[in-house]
């Protein structure tokens, strides 16, 4: 049986760790719409969820050129495909994170090209963001830089996967915040998660954030709940080690969003502020929330919340798992599509 014509055109990460993250979502979309992929290098092709083409190929093709385009860019260098495809041809963008500014960063000095990385900066940031380009700021500080007004300017709708990339978009931008879109069940448990990652005894609390002051209090704190503090430096399995994880690294959402997403695929509960857009979409229990303050005056009030959320961790952690399995990449797809004409869920195939 022949394949069905695409009827949307997908650029997004392929590879890289925005790639493995947003995999779920790519493999529900080419379940629901017939989709061509589009790829920044040969080597991509193949880790595409179904039909793929290099960039260079789609920019000739004029029948692929009707057809509604999708770009979801994330802040990785993988997602270079994405960024070139959005900034070529207009269509419905998303933002699976805060900023973009690590994706330009491996675009440019990441090729070579120092200059266009420093000018890039001062173009979106002003002249101070040039002096910091060549002053070999900490990488964390790429976390302050969105960079997304050239890539969004042209888009025929915006979706928001990331709350706090709300702060980086110009007041004109009309965008839509989209629901997590919550991984799959990890296949490893938690005590093969802490064997790998050669975790003593627990209670084991992941603290999310750059390296600041306001981690090392908040490490601090999880050890006087009498707990043993990780980081997300420990990679892919933390979330999943954990007993707990700690989203308090700053307010207004700009915590690390996937650790929190993976986390409760995990049935790991959190504890984050109760500020910021789309708070609402972490679910109680598996969240408990506190009002934000200082660094000095919040350390107490985190000790008791977390002395709280470790004695309650059977049934946070079900429903963590039961939120995060009814609202997974099927449902994220659905929602995304719904907003494409002609990309509806469960239209008839031409």
């Amino acid at each position: 049986m022949p394949e069905a014509r695409a009827r949307l055109v997908v650029a997004a990460p392929l590879g890289g760790p925005a790639g493995a993250r947003l995999a779920p979502l790519l493999q529900a979309i080419a379940r629901l719409v017939p989709t061509m992929f589009l790829a920044a290098r040969q080597l991509d092709v193949d880790l595409a969820p179904g039909r793929c083409l290099p960039l260079a190929a789609w920019q000739l093709d004029n029948e692929l050129a009707v057809l509604p385009h999708l770009h979801i860019l994330a802040d990785d260098p993988a997602a270079e495909a994405a960024l070139r495809a959005a900034l070529f041809r207009p269509g419905h963008v998303v933002l699976a994170d805060a900023g973009l500014a690590r994706l330009y960063r491996g675009m440019t000095v990441g090729q070579g090209r120092p200059l266009l990385w420093e000018r890039m900066l001062a173009e979106g940031h002003g002249p101070a963001a040039r002096r910091l380009a060549g002053s070999g700021f900490e990488a964390s500080a790429l976390r302050l830089m969105p960079m997304l007004e050239a890539a969004t300017a042209g888009a025929i709708s915006l979706g928001l996967l990331h709350p706090a990339a709300l702060a980086g978009l110009p007041a004109s931008h009309a965008a839509r915040l989209l629901p997590p879109g919550f991984p799959p069940m990890p296949a490893m448990t938690r005590a093969e998660a802490c064997a790998a990652l050669g975790l003593g005894e627990g209670p084991h609390v992941l603290v999310t954030g750059p390296d600041t002051p306001r981690r090392h209090a908040l490490e601090e704190a999880v050890r006087a709940a009498d707990a043993n503090p990780i980081l997300p430096d420990a990679g892919g399995l933390a979330p999943i080690a954990a007993d707990a994880l700690l989203a308090l690294d700053l307010p207004l959402s700009a915590w690390d969003q996937p650790l929190m997403e993976t986390a409760l695929s995990a049935g790991t509960p959190i504890l984050t502020w109760a500020e910021g857009p789309g708070s609402d979409h972490w679910p109680e229990p598996a969240v408990l929330r506190l009002e934000f303050a200082a660094v000095e005056a919040a350390m107490p009030p985190v000790t008791a919340a977390l002395r709280a959320l470790l004695a309650s961790l059977a049934p946070r952690g079900l429903a963590a798992r039961q939120h995060a399995a009814a609202h997974g990449p099927d449902a994220l797809a659905r929602q995304m599509l719904a907003g494409i004409p002609g990309c509806l869920a469960g239209a008839a195939t031409p």
